[in-house]
């Protein structure tokens, strides 16, 4: 199954994360301490450390009709299905379909590929 792209801080219709059902309804409206606590997502220690980032954040909340994406951004998988949250910074490149800015933040920011 190919991923659902969306950006952080943004707002969707519900019907687009309508190929993920699984997935969303297990980070739904939870907070990330919620998340950690059930096991269901590792976060990295850096949102007690982050000035952007706390435990009751939420990856994606549901209002009306809509899904709301928070300042989390990263690749979410539940058995086949897989959602990348995107930087609304971010550009992809067409030709190699990559996101130089997601890469440019996990090597400089967090410090995961050197």
């Amino acid at each position: 199954m190919k991923p659902i792209l969306i950006k952080d801080n943004k707002s969707y219709d519900k019907s687009k994360l309508d190929a993920i059902p699984s997935l969303t309804n297990q980070v739904l409206d939870k907070t990330l301490n919620q998340l950690e606590q059930e096991g269901l997502f590792i976060f990295p220690n850096i949102k007690d450390n982050s000035d952007d980032l706390c435990g009751e954040q939420m990856i994606l909340q549901s209002f009306n009709n809509n899904y709301y994406s928070s300042n989390v951004m990263g690749f979410l998988g539940f058995g086949e299905e897989q959602l990348f949250i995107q930087s609304r910074f971010s550009v992809v490149d067409e030709e190699t379909n990559r996101d130089y800015f997601f890469q440019y933040l996990l090597e400089k920011v967090l410090e995961l590929l050197k």
